[in-house]
């Protein structure tokens, strides 16, 4: 999640970027398959198209990562439904 640049957009726990959605608690919200479905389609992600962007105009770049790197995030961001954000 760190080292996949991840942190450049999206926030957890108030850490990383602010230009995309926060991804605290995103695992109890949406759940495993659609956590997957965003990295393994992101290129299809536009702004203006989705609740994750809303009307900012721009892209998720294409993830370029591999199946089990994509589990592996996903497993991550699964494991976040548990921590509650001050």
């Amino acid at each position: 999640f760190y080292s996949s640049g991840c942190m450049s957009c999206h926030s957890v726990g108030k850490i990383g970027g602010q230009f995309a959605v926060a991804l605290d608690n995103v695992g109890e919200m949406k759940g495993r398959a659609y956590i997957s479905e965003r990295m393994n389609g992101a290129e299809l992600y536009r702004l203006g198209t989705n609740d994750e962007y809303a009307e900012r105009g721009t892209l998720m770049p294409p993830s370029n990562l591999t199946p089990k790197q994509i589990k592996s995030i996903t497993d991550y961001l699964m494991s976040l439904s548990s921590i509650k954000s001050p």
